[in-house]
């Protein structure tokens, strides 16, 4: 019975498998690779012995004692050769099951393999290869250098994120389109890339598969270039990982020298578009070393740091089991500060991932981003925040002590969550206003020949001259004159026409005193609140009239007041409140004053109080664009007035104005409700 057992095939390793000798950080490692399946994995020189010499016919006792390897040991490596799929035996399930990903994570995020690029990569690299040339290289950072010159010092001759305004579900789909074929060219660049560094080091290519990935309904293709691991240089390695992005960034370039050239607005719109959807896909989400995308793996190789990410989930554990004291202090591992402040970056990095989702989705529809929104608290915080506390439990010498524990804490959470009221406020913008303020325009074209100072008294405040209203005056005049003489001529005469003359002449004198009460205008006496504004800019020069933008302003002295815009929903929230508002000039962080609601308006206006407060005219609140005057807004607003404290700093008419505004105290919970409820309303979204 024992010679039957002695020859009946034990564990085997897998036929077919292809080995690679690395040095990683100045030892040896052996790349065994499954290249059908396009799985590879990394052993150091112990578990590669026992993966050689398991044939299917030696005993496992005889190879582990030639090892000189303990039974725990080999326990431990054999159900990771056999997690891997590397080796069999009869009794034994091959590839072990990977862990049940999330139903959210599998609606977020699902890629199948569906072609081999290998047979067509010999006529892409004809196509492509040149970009991996040194002179190719050396031309790009010259071109690069270039556009990024000619962008800084762009005259101005359009808004280059204009198109970021008016984004809608149509913008999405060609943004989208855009980033489906600069994928399939980053795909590519990589495809060439690890061809290219096989052949530097003499190693086949077998497998280079791509396929489609889907995030959130979306699809995009991707490449499998882990064979990249086969590679010994580091450095090649991190070629292959950069090509993508390397390839992206020509592209970039290009759309940003055509934007750079061209007067058509259409084609610059378009070029900027693609230059910034390259730009952004790189740089947050390709280069980011906090995603398990190109950056990571590239950093993880420059580093020689493999498996960042689970060693930084490994330190936040071990963390937050010392933190709830799961086992004697002596006893938990001490995390190394580097990995939780990495922990902490891939947080805040899938954070801004899902935030930019729901801001995207909300774009589309209210209710896709209460649906991203939910997905997202369930894969970060839910899930996470369960599967922790498990595995303390299980950690525990103690399990009832730090269940225990772990529910003090959660109660403490949903307490500041639910019932403990926080201090609220509500975001808004304004301007300054001063009461019944007077302002000065300029009738026709004048020249500014005098400007006083602000509060200046005595003399002339604003003088301007204008040599053709002068001379208007001066024929009029004359004008004047002569018709009153024909008409007292005409009386003396007793002729027929004295009461057409009569006309003529009260005519010429109406004419003469319009003149002169519009060439009075041209000098404003010094008075108290006088405010020239910006018109000792234009000491010298000449103005037009422009019924947008006033040469001066007089104040009357009655003080100043703050008038700003909330939503009905915050105006509401605001009737309870303290009524006390911060208040920041916008572009001067540094002036900050108190100042108190005065009133709020019972009805909501879709007037703007001052065009500064459109987007156009660089604030923040949406205007139709079919108004000339940009002031008409495309959704109600409520308007608030306010006073300013008396340790405001100098205020001017007109200045934008950033508030904080109070509300009654609330829970956390309660002001994320009512804040989310308004951006249901379909009308948001625009």
């Amino acid at each position: 019975m024992s010679e039957v057992q002695a020859e009946t095939p034990l564990f085997a390793r897998r036929q077919g498998l292809a080995v690679v000798r690395t040095v990683f950080r100045g030892r040896p490692r052996y790349i065994v690779s499954d290249v059908p399946g396009g799985r590879h994995l990394a052993l150091a020189p112990r578990p590669y012995a026992l993966l050689s010499r398991l044939d299917g016919y030696s005993a496992l006792e005889t190879v582990l004692a030639e090892l000189g390897m303990a039974n725990a040991e080999a326990d431990i490596l054999l159900k990771r050769l056999l997690a891997a799929g590397l080796i069999s035996a009869p009794g034994f399930q091959t590839d072990m099951a990977a862990p049940a990903q999330p139903i959210e994570g599998k609606a977020l995020f699902v890629r199948r393999e569906l072609v081999e690029l290998a047979p067509f990569l010999p006529t892409v690299d004809r196509v492509m290869g040149w970009l991996f040339r040194p002179a190719a290289a050396l031309l790009w950072a010259v071109l690069a250098v270039t556009a990024l010159l000619l962008f800084v010092a762009d005259d101005g001759r359009s808004d280059v994120m204009a198109w970021v305004g008016q984004f809608d579900a149509g913008q999405a789909l060609l943004l989208y389109l855009i980033f489906v074929a600069l994928k399939m060219l980053h795909e590519l660049g990589h495809a060439v890339a690890l061809w290219r560094m096989a052949a530097a080091e003499g190693l086949p290519v077998q497998s280079i598969r791509a396929g489609i990935a889907v995030m959130l309904v979306m699809p995009f293709p991707f490449t499998n270039v882990t064979s990249a691991w086969r590679l010994q240089s580091k450095w090649r390695r991190a070629v292959v990982g950069v090509a993508g992005m390397y390839v992206e960034t020509w592209v970039a370039i290009l759309a940003i020298l055509l934007w750079s050239v061209s007067d058509d607005p259409l084609l610059r719109s378009a070029a900027i578009q693609v230059a910034t959807v390259a730009a952004v896909t790189t740089l947050l989400f390709n280069l980011n070393p906090f995603g398990r995308m190109d950056g990571y793996y590239v950093a993880s190789d420059l580093m020689e740091r493999p498996n960042m990410m689970q060693r930084a989930s490994a330190a936040a554990m071990a963390f937050t089991a010392r933190l709830f004291r799961v086992r004697p202090l002596a006893e938990l591992p001490r995390p190394e500060p580097w990995l939780l402040a990495y922990w902490a970056g891939m947080l805040a990095y899938r954070l801004l991932v899902f935030t930019g989702l729901v801001w995207l989705a909300h774009k589309v529809s209210p209710w896709a981003a209460l649906l991203i929104l939910a997905v997202a608290v369930s894969l970060l915080v839910v899930r996470p925040g369960v599967a922790t506390g498990r595995r303390l439990i299980a950690m525990a010498a103690d399990p009832l002590l730090v269940r225990r524990r772990l529910l003090l804490f959660a109660g403490g959470v949903a307490a500041l969550l639910l019932l403990v009221p926080v201090p609220a406020g509500v975001s808004a913008v304004g301007v300054v206003e001063a009461k019944d303020a007077r302002f000065i325009y300029p009738p026709r074209d004048v020249r500014v020949a005098e400007v006083s100072a602000p509060g200046a008294t005595g003399g002339a405040a604003l003088r301007l001259e204008s040599p053709d209203l002068a001379d208007a005056q001066r024929q009029a005049d004359i004008r004047a004159a002569e018709a009153m003489t024909r008409w007292r001529q005409a009386v003396s005469l007793g002729e027929e026409g004295a009461q057409a003359a009569a006309e003529t002449a009260a005519g010429q004198q109406a004419i003469s005193a319009t003149l002169a009460q519009e060439e009075a205008m041209l000098q404003l006496p010094a008075a108290t609140g006088w405010d020239p504004l910006d018109a000792a800019d234009y000491a010298g020069s000449w103005v037009a009239p422009n019924p947008r933008q006033p040469l001066a302003v007089v104040l009357p002295g009655k003080g100043w007041r703050l008038h700003a815009l909330v939503t009905e929903a915050e105006a509401d929230r605001l009737r309870g409140g303290d009524g006390i508002a911060t208040v920041r000039i916008a572009g001067r962080p540094d002036l900050r004053f108190q100042a108190r609601i005065e009133r709020i308006a019972d009805n909501a206006t879709l007037q703007l109080p001052a065009e500064a407060l459109g987007k156009p005219a660089g604030g923040s609140l949406t205007v139709d664009p079919a108004d000339p005057a940009g002031r008409r807004l495309l959704n109600p607003m409520v308007d608030i007035w306010l006073l300013p404290d008396a340790g405001a700093p100098a205020l001017r008419h007109g200045q934008r104005l950033d508030l904080r505004l109070g509300s009654p105290a609330r829970p956390l919970a309660w002001q994320a409700v009512t804040a989310a409820i308004p951006l249901l309303d379909p009308r948001a979204a625009r």
